[in-house]
């Protein structure tokens, strides 16, 4: 609460605002996105001009060049058969020989299926499945000499392909060593320098499409914060009122409390709004506002606490609020009236108090002593008795009089009697 980073959100909470918040947030940070967007466009352009002739002059190059993903690969691999190509001719040829040749497979079964067939009828018919599977075997034999034919055919006739695989790929690389790349980087970097020549011809245009993304994004950030703005301030009145309302029962009357909204310009708004949040005080009337920290006492900072962790709760009440000495630095009256306020909140809502105080402690439903042994904390449920023997010790110290006693057993029936009947400074 004396962190004013922490100001806007605990705002936000009580008015019911973080959806608008976060809204807000994401809106700006679409603002931004566009922002980045036209730099880095403003800046590609600015780069693209200063090269441009360089610029023109590569992107025409590899563009007419037009180089292919593992271009470079695929092209030694096929280089690489190419030479081979005149053994590749000559087993091919040898193949060829042996499956058509005078004695090759081809011939000797169509002469196997020739004998065959001048069996007699009767012959011939316990000869039909071998007769069958001849034919099948003379069928794919033909087959495999088309095929070697036509390989053959190819690799005799493309005599020239050898050459045009040798200078694509020697221009390939010497391509890559001029812009300082490997070849396979020579695509992107094509795509890249088509880019920038995108951004020499139609500079002008996507600067002025990317303007205009970035006024419309500023205009929808502008409308929504202005929006939380508006809602902010009726919040903030909200809660001054509400913390105004528990001052004076906690001896703060003549102190006053506000939420400062500084407006920011609009082009310097952030993702947390159009203005800048703080909780103010001024604890002597006609006295200037100030920081909580800075402006409160020890004790006023702690009623100041106290009554700002009240007023948020009102809105929405947690499951359990714990307080440290709440009451440092008060005594008497004001850490009765401290006192008085927790009991009222643990009416609503589980409240832990850390104390020293017998005003406060004696308020309590039910009270734990804490206490430590060489190495070991002990922490004890008190019955009334001890109740009664403990807030004695914080009224009189080590040294339990018949006095302190009394007082603790009156603070403690002044604390159990109802509002109407107890008497208050």
């Amino acid at each position: 609460m004396f962190d004013t980073a922490t100001h806007r959100v605990l705002l936000d909470g009580f008015g019911g605002l973080n959806g608008d918040a976060q809204t807000v947030a994401m809106l700006h940070g679409a603002w931004s996105a566009t922002r980045i967007a036209l730099e880095d466009l403003k800046a590609l352009a600015e780069r693209a001009q200063a090269e441009a002739d360089f610029v023109r002059a590569a992107a025409g190059e590899l563009s007419d060049f037009a180089p292919e993903a593992g271009e470079e690969e695929r092209l030694a691999g096929e280089r690489a058969l190419m030479m081979n190509a005149a053994r590749i001719m000559e087993e091919v040829s040898s193949a060829l020989e042996s499956l058509s040749g005078e004695r090759g497979a081809e011939t000797g079964l169509a002469q196997a299926l020739k004998k065959l067939s001048r069996l007699n009828p009767e012959a011939r018919k316990i000869s039909g499945a071998a007769e069958t599977a001849l034919e099948q075997a003379y069928a794919l034999a033909e087959e495999a000499r088309r095929e070697l034919d036509s390989l053959l055919s190819r690799l005799d006739s493309d005599t020239g392909a050898l050459e045009r695989k040798e200078e694509r790929l020697f221009a390939l690389r010497a391509l890559a060593r001029k812009y300082g790349v490997t070849p396979d980087q020579l695509p992107a970097l094509r795509d890249d320098y088509a880019a920038k020549q995108e951004a020499l011809s139609s500079g002008g245009s996507q600067i002025s499409r990317a303007q205009a993304r970035v006024a419309a994004a500023f205009e929808a950030y502008l409308a929504a914060a202005r929006t939380l703005s508006k809602a902010r301030a009726g919040a903030a009145r909200k809660l001054e009122t509400a913390v105004g309302a528990e001052l004076t029962p906690l001896k703060l009357g003549h102190a006053k409390f506000r939420v400062a909204l500084e407006a920011l310009d609009d082009d310097k708004g952030a993702a947390g709004g159009l203005e800048r949040i703080a909780f103010e005080v001024a604890t002597v009337e006609g006295a200037a506002f100030g920081g909580l920290a800075k402006i409160a006492s020890g004790g006023e900072l702690a009623r100041f606490s106290l009554a700002l962790k009240v007023a948020l709760a009102q809105v929405s009440s947690p499951a359990a609020m714990v307080f440290d000495e709440v009451d440092r630095g008060v005594g008497g009256a004001v850490a009765d009236a401290v006192g008085e306020r927790l009991q009222r909140l643990a009416q609503t809502t589980q409240v832990l108090l850390v104390t020293h105080s017998p005003q406060v402690a004696a308020r309590a439903a039910r009270h734990f002593r804490i206490s430590r042994l060489k190495d070991k904390t002990k922490i004890e449920l008190l019955d009334d008795d001890q109740r009664l023997e403990e807030i004695a010790r914080m009224l009189s110290g080590a040294n339990v009089t018949t006095e302190a006693r009394a007082a603790a057993k009156r603070l403690m029936a002044e604390a159990s009697a109802p509002k109407k009947t107890r008497k208050r400074a």
